[in-house]
């Protein structure tokens, strides 16, 4: 028993506050088209999720509870959170589109490159998340448990905060916001670069 459900023009989940629960079975859901999140509430995603379209969460909060693929586009409206509790494959050429937020908080994530860009704060609170190419934000990141390997170079124009687990940059790593340390540890391979109106200082 189980269900596929393939998602390949556009479809509105509307107000059902728990819209893909599995219930036994070998469960899956496809998005080849576009799907959109609306209703002022979380939803739990407990099946399987693949996406190659575009999945867009305007309202509420998404939490993706089962494992998945990412090969397409996230965007996350202002004020709003897209949450990994479990691992995900996020694809060369995938997006996390803001202004809202992602957090990782279980699993293993491969962000693979050559590029990550997302223009959305990132935060890792609990899951092993290894960035493979080069990574420029715009938005800001927070590492507050688990684990985050950054193997190329890194550019972050907005406000960084270690505040927990291990954070590893291998390659030359520029903080042009502001940074703030209040523990876990922090290595670098490469050189590092804080920037201020005043000074420019390296490790």
């Amino acid at each position: 028993a189980g269900a596929n459900l393939n998602v390949s023009t556009n479809w509105d989940t509307g107000g059902n506050p728990r819209a893909f629960l599995s219930s036994g079975g070998t469960n899956s859901l496809l998005n080849a088209g576009t799907l959109t999140k609306t209703g002022n509430f979380a939803t739990n995603f407990d099946v399987p999720f693949t996406n190659t379209g575009t999945f867009n969460v305007n309202e509420g909060w998404v939490f993706l509870t089962a494992a998945g693929v990412n090969n397409g586009v996230f965007n996350i409206a202002n004020g709003r959170t897209l949450r990994f509790d479990v691992s995900f494959t996020h694809g060369v050429g995938s997006a996390l589109n803001g202004p809202g937020a992602f957090e990782f908080l279980g699993g293993t994530h491969l962000l693979a490159g050559p590029t990550f860009n997302p223009n959305a704060i990132a935060y890792f609170t609990g899951a092993a998340a290894t960035v493979t190419g080069s990574w420029t934000s715009s938005a800001g990141m927070g590492v507050y448990n688990g684990s985050l390997t950054v193997n190329n170079a890194a550019v972050f124009n907005a406000g960084v905060t270690f505040n927990g687990g291990t954070s590893s940059f291998n390659d030359a790593a520029t903080l042009n916001g502001t940074v703030t340390f209040n523990g876990g540890t922090l290595s670098t391979l490469g050189t590092t670069t804080f920037r201020s109106e005043e000074h420019t200082s390296e490790l």
